[in-house]
């Protein structure tokens, strides 16, 4: 009778025991599994694919409208750009040909500036070969200013989508983190000694978090 009473309460010890570290190995698969669930080269690949589809897959959907704004931002440079340098590409071509009926460039011309001064085919008593010169100049400066800042504008879109893609790898990494938030400042006593040797009591401050 002692011995089975014995064998009962070993097992009514040991048991609970047992059934606690079940749970807590059940509990740190599933913490694992949160972590292998969500991963940062899905959403790092969902943003490749369509930008800003991995901050959503982050559940950070204030960050998708930044997304897109900035893809439209660098959208109306590039066309600004572009049809500037189309614009002024076109012109050239048109005031160095004898085509007469070429003549864009003649919505580039200020208004009030005779463009006689320019074009000697219009005949104007008032033509200057260094003006011209000056004009066709002008043109060309033109037409390399804006290519070079819409091909500045390519860059930055291609840059900022790589940013994107960044971003919601970052986030990725950062999903299942555990940020505690209780932080205690404590403060404690502390011995030093000077340079001449000789001992003193401070007070030291510290972060635990």
């Amino acid at each position: 009778m002692r011995k089975e009473l014995l064998i009962i309460f070993l097992i009514a010890l040991i048991y609970p025991q047992r059934i606690s570290a079940q749970d807590e190995a059940r509990n740190d698969k599933s913490r694992e599994s949160v972590v292998v669930l969500h991963s940062a080269r899905k959403a790092a690949l969902y943003s490749a694919v369509v930008p800003g589809l991995g901050q959503a897959y982050n559940k950070k959907y204030w960050k998708i409208p930044v997304v897109y704004a900035g893809f439209g931002v660098m959208g109306y440079f590039i066309y600004f750009n572009s049809s500037h340098f189309f614009e002024y590409k076109q012109a050239l071509i048109d005031f160095i040909d004898t085509d007469p009926g070429s003549d864009s460039y003649l919505d580039l011309i200020g208004p009030g500036v005779d463009p006689g001064r320019f074009d000697p085919s219009l005949g104007s008593p008032d033509f200057n070969p260094s003006d011209q010169k000056w004009f066709e100049d002008q043109l060309e400066n033109g037409m390399k200013y804006y290519k070079r800042y819409r091909d500045l504008s390519v860059i930055l879109t291609f840059a900022w989508y790589a940013l994107n893609i960044i971003d919601a790898t970052v986030d990725g990494y950062l999903y299942s983190y555990d940020m505690n938030e209780d932080l205690s400042l404590y403060v404690d006593h502390q011995l030093f000694t000077m340079q001449d040797g000789v001992k003193g009591l401070g007070l030291k401050l510290g972060l635990s978090f």
